[in-house]
């Protein structure tokens, strides 16, 4: 959860399994193929896509490195 909450606890989902942990977010990522910031980079392209209206989408795109993706 700590990914969307605010609290800095990346890895605590506060018991509840719906929130987005770090470990959930890695996880998907290697079983992608991916790295951590590749896969960062291609969840901030897709919310960019699905929410243009996200006006700071593009700082969390700066954080992940960059916009490339494993695509690229």
């Amino acid at each position: 959860m700590c990914l969307t909450c605010g609290c800095q606890l990346p890895y605590d989902d506060h018991e509840n399994p719906k929130h987005l942990t770090l470990q959930d977010l890695e996880e998907s990522a290697q079983a992608d193929g991916l790295s951590l910031p590749d896969a960062v980079a291609n969840l901030v392209e897709t919310i960019e896509v699905i929410h243009p209206m996200l006006g700071h989408a593009h700082l969390l795109t700066q954080i992940a490195g960059g916009s490339a993706s494993a695509r690229d």
